[in-house]
């Protein structure tokens, strides 16, 4: 077969399953019609026609690699011990892949609290960052928490 045909085929096969068929699928396709062609010929014709099959999936972007954007200030030096409670905290967040998709978890730590009693506060959310604690203000404008009297 030349490839003006190949690629009138190519396109119908492609077109008629959603737009979604990929170089393996599009190739596959194209054998059950009894059209024996090479998968890298289908691969070349798909690069050349500039398309492609649906990707499953996206990519979750943590951080901007390379001075892209600004860091934020370094407000106790790397020097992380407290002196009194409530005088320096740390604030993290994370992701986690999960079924339904991908879950933010963020993490305020008292470094004055022994290492079991640290987090004072987590809490994980569903659909991105922005979706606010249920019931909850800001963290960063609570109060932190009381300690306990020694003895």
């Amino acid at each position: 077969m030349r490839d003006g045909e190949l690629k009138e085929l190519l396109q119908h096969v492609y077109d008629t399953n959603y737009r979604v068929y990929g170089a393996r699928k599009i190739w596959r396709e194209l054998n059950r019609q009894g059209r024996t062609v090479a998968r890298c010929t289908v691969e070349r014709l798909m690069r050349e026609f500039g398309i492609t099959g649906a990707v499953r999936g996206r990519r979750v972007i943590t951080t901007l690699p390379g001075g892209q954007t600004d860091r934020a200030p370094d407000l106790v030096d790397r020097d992380f011990v407290a002196g009194a409670p409530n005088r320096c905290w740390v604030a993290d967040f994370t992701h986690v892949k999960a079924w339904a998709g991908v879950v933010h978890v963020a993490f305020v730590v008292d470094n004055l609290l022994p290492p079991d009693r640290r987090l004072i506060r987590s809490h994980r959310e569903g659909n991105g960052l922005r979706a606010g604690c249920p019931g909850d203000d800001d963290l960063a404008t609570r109060p932190g928490p009381t300690p306990r009297p020694a003895g």
